[in-house]
């Protein structure tokens, strides 16, 4: 919350207690964190990289954390589509969502199911 700087001072310090605390659910949810106020900034390369935190929580906690690896999957693509027009990006992750976490509370939420009911398309933006 609060304004750019706040967001940017607050995830500094995320960043030194993952990384005192790595390998742990402080690791996870400071990850998820810092990604979820990546999302709020105006700037498509910062919500970019809020995308990659997201997608770090999954790729290093799916195990241990499952529930909170799908919550991160389901924001992650519903941003891909939303925000930065990667429908195609978008559909493979919530595909893989549904595929690793079937029953996820995340594949009843609304973009993610919209996304899930939606084929790919030509409109998106071509991947750099």
């Amino acid at each position: 919350m609060g304004d750019a700087t706040v967001r940017r001072r607050a995830r500094d310090a995320l960043r030194v207690r993952a990384r005192a605390q790595s390998g742990t659910w402080i690791e996870a949810w400071s990850r998820a964190a810092i990604g979820r106020s990546l999302l709020r900034e105006s700037e498509d390369e910062q919500v970019r990289l809020g995308v990659v935190w997201l997608l770090s929580v999954p790729a290093l906690f799916e195990r241990d954390m499952p529930h909170l690896a799908g919550m991160c999957l389901g924001e992650a693509g519903a941003t891909l589509d939303s925000r930065l027009m990667r429908h195609d990006d978008a559909l493979r992750v919530v595909r893989e969502l549904a595929r690793k976490f079937p029953g996820h509370d995340a594949l009843g939420w609304g973009p993610v199911r919209a996304l899930l009911g939606a084929e790919p398309t030509s409109q998106s933006r071509p991947n750099p």
